[in-house]
Parts: structure tokens; sequence; C-alpha cells
């Protein structure tokens, strides 16, 4: 049993050490204020993942009809009405949502509504795609996946805004008071995701030793 359990232990350290090294790309964010936009950033339809940490100090109070209140949005620099993009929403209640717009460019996909409540403080929001599937990852956690086919390579990301849609869409736009700030905001070619292999693992020694001592 011994042999086993340090066995485990070392299936463990080599699953968390299995995780791949990311080398992120930050984008230049500096004076960012609502609706202000990350041009020339270049990703692909066969998969990214764009992670933003900001700090919010409050949240809208009502959300009006004729406004999205965005949090990070990728689409394309070729600002077009109704032109497709990804969006990471709020509704009621503050719930986050995933919105993504079909438009002109022939991508699909629709709105998956979270659990997940935005509150004020730190948060780490990943939007992750493998070229068939979007994911939301949310403090470390995936709140939201989704099918989605995507036939361009997004260059655009946006911030309280929707990128591909025109400049009066803006996060604030009816002085909802969301207000928050950028600490970091970052890209890479590479599908970002929590990584389960280690506390799986884990959780299969700690109940075989309960079996072990239950046998005894």
């Amino acid at each position: 049993m011994k042999k086993m359990m340090m066995t485990l232990a070392a299936l463990c350290v080599a699953g968390a050490a299995s995780a791949v090294t990311v080398n992120w790309t930050d984008v230049n964010t500096s004076g960012a204020t609502h609706g202000q936009l990350g041009l020339g950033t270049a990703l692909s339809k066969d998969g990214f993942s764009v992670k933003m940490t900001i700090n919010l100090t409050a949240v809208p109070k009502t959300l009006g009809k004729d406004w999205w209140p965005t949090l990070v949005s990728l689409g394309l620099q070729a600002e077009k009405k109704k032109a497709a993009s990804i969006n990471v929403n709020l509704v009621e209640g503050n719930i986050l949502q995933f919105d993504n717009k079909g438009g002109d460019t022939g991508s699909t996909g629709g709105a998956v509504l979270t659990s997940a409540t935005l509150t004020t403080g730190s948060h780490e929001v990943i939007v992750s795609y493998n070229g068939s599937r979007l994911f939301l990852v949310y403090d470390g956690a995936v709140i939201a996946n989704t099918e989605y086919t995507l036939t361009y390579d997004p260059d655009r990301i946006a911030w309280g805004r929707q990128a591909s849609w025109d400049s009066g869409t803006y996060l604030d736009k009816n002085g909802g008071g969301f207000t928050y700030t950028i600490e970091s905001l970052q890209t890479t070619d590479a599908v970002v995701l929590p990584e389960p292999t280690a506390l799986a693992l884990l959780a299969l020694g700690v109940a075989g030793l309960a079996l072990r001592r239950k046998a005894a």
C-alpha cells in the first residue's frame, strides 16, 4: 500500500508538472478607458486564449435595453455593424454570459448563460478557443463552454464595448456605473484551461486509502 501511495503521489506531481508552460503576450492597455480597443492583436481561428485580469470597484445597478455591458470582446478591426464577435457580457443580476454574435462573417454561436456572478474585487477572465469549442474560465474555473465555428482570425480585442460593432456600443453608455481597471491583458496561441489531472489523481489515492482502512 505504501508503494502504491508513493506511486500515486509521484503521478500527482507528474500531472501537475505536465501542464504546458504558456508564453503570454501582453496587450498594451496603458491609460485604457471604457470603449478602447487593442488593435492589431493577431489571434488564430485554429486556437487561442485571451486572459484579462481586472479590478472592479463597482458593478452596474441597472442594465439598459439598448446596450451590452461587455467585459471583453474579440472581433475584427473593420468595424461593421452586425459583424461577428465573441463577447463576455453581463445580464440582469450581474451574471456573466458568453454571447457569440454570428454576424456576416459566417461564424456561428449563441448566448450561454452561466451561474457565475461578477462582484467587486480582482478577477481573472480567460476566453479559450480550440478550433471547435469556446471556453470561458472565471477565477480558475470553467463556467461555460459551447460549440463554435470561427471562420475568421480575430485581430481586435475590446474592453467595455463590442469589438466589431459601432463605437456607440460601450459598456457604461447608460451610466451603469461599471467601473474597473485592467491589471493585465494577455494573449497566447495555446488553449488554456484549468488542469484537473493532479487533483483527480489525489482523490483516487485518498479513496484507495479509505478502502484499505475499511477492509482492515
